[in-house]
């Protein structure tokens, strides 16, 4: 049984080496979202490092719930973070100390930086209604005996995972947000895909 467990869905991305040779002494589960290339063959399977691969590309919740699954099996603490560089590795070890000193089921990782108005939006109303900023960051961290009932008796969207949160909060279990840096990450410039994104971001206001 592992005290903590990262898990890490990834799809293409370079800096995910980077982010691995930071993190050594982590037990570390990636989950290849169909990438062209095989990460196995870029990083080395060891005793720390695990990648499981799906065989096409199904996205990025669908690798989280997945990675979640996976590790909730054997570890008492999961966290997720993302793959793009975005998350500084310099957080996990206070972030993790600071969920076991209080107890927490689930604690977000508030970035200090949107890429869209509409997580910006989000981020406030959830504020408002829950005291939880930034309800869609990639940088959580779960109790995983919490976790583990929670993901046997519900079905999950693809939806960030906000549904999940919802559980949480709904359960009564203690959830909460921490304030960490963030890194200026590689905005997608595609204007189509960016409409589509914060059209799905806004649609995620019903849970409020």
């Amino acid at each position: 049984m592992y005290n903590l467990t990262i898990v890490i869905p990834s799809y293409n991305e370079k800096k995910l080496f980077n982010i691995i040779k930071k993190l050594k002494k982590k037990n570390i589960l990636i989950i290849d979202d169909g990438s062209k290339i095989k990460i196995s063959k870029q990083i080395a399977v060891s005793n720390k490092v695990s990648i499981i691969r799906n065989n096409k590309n199904k996205g990025y919740e669908y690798s989280l719930l997945k990675g979640l699954g996976i590790a909730v099996k054997n570890s008492k603490y999961i966290l997720t973070m993302d793959a793009d560089g975005e998350h500084l590795c310099s957080n996990i070890n206070k972030f993790y100390n600071f969920t076991k000193k209080n107890k927490i089921d689930l604690l977000i990782g508030s970035r200090s930086r949107f890429n869209r108005f509409s997580e910006k939006l989000l981020s406030l109303l959830f504020s408002i209604k829950y005291n939880i900023k930034d309800p869609i960051s990639g940088f959580k961290i779960y109790n995983s005996a919490k976790l583990q009932e929670i993901i046997k008796k519900n079905k999950f969207k693809n939806n960030f995972l906000i549904d999940l949160l919802k559980i949480f909060i709904d359960n009564k279990h203690i959830v909460k947000s921490y304030n960490i840096k963030s890194s200026k990450n590689n905005f997608r410039k595609s204007s189509f895909s960016n409409f589509i994104t914060n059209i799905k971001i806004l649609s995620l206001i019903k849970y409020l």
